[in-house]
């Protein structure tokens, strides 16, 4: 609470700015050596919940979002922050918990895209397979057309024929 009673808002506010320039790499990097293996956000100081926070929100995957969403919640409750920065932490803390609902969000509507592609593909092997059992059937329909004419002209050639000749 020292640490952030000492500085003021433009402060936290370039600190925000200077983490959201590191890409992934750099932000993970960061924090494993910032952050020591017995780290514990419960007991940690404000200002390092704050940079771990910070330093998970730009990992930019789901658990990192909720790493950070979890420390702010925890840092939001701190009595001694100021007001601007109690706004500062909530407002990460909604954009945090943002990013997690629109990335399952968006795993929910690929997983329904990919179901729809599912679908859509055993419709068009379904319709291939129709039109194959179409084909077949139209020469087989052409088929018997076929036998039912030649059956037609040997009984018309078998009938105009006089009884006598047919023997011969």
């Amino acid at each position: 609470t020292d640490a952030l009673a000492g500085r003021d808002l433009d402060y936290w506010l370039s600190e925000v700015a200077r983490m959201q320039a590191l890409s992934e790499a750099q932000a993970q990097a960061q924090a494993q050596a910032a952050l020591p293996p017995s780290f514990n956000a419960k007991t940690e100081s404000p200002e390092q919940l704050f940079r771990y926070a910070l330093l998970n929100q730009q990992l930019k995957d789901r658990q990192g979002w909720i790493r950070a969403r979890d420390s702010l919640e925890l840092l939001s409750g701190n009595t001694d922050l100021s007001v601007s920065m109690l706004s500062l932490v909530r407002l990460l803390q909604f954009h945090n918990q943002s990013m997690i609902n629109a990335e399952a969000r968006q795993s929910r509507l690929q997983g329904a895209m990919q179901e729809q592609d599912r679908i859509q593909q055993r419709q068009a092997e379904e319709l291939l397979q129709s039109q194959a059992q179409v084909i077949e059937l139209s020469n087989k329909i052409e088929a018997l057309t076929n036998l039912e004419k030649s059956l037609s002209i040997r009984r018309a050639l078998t009938t105009d024929t006089p009884q006598g000749n047919a023997n011969e």
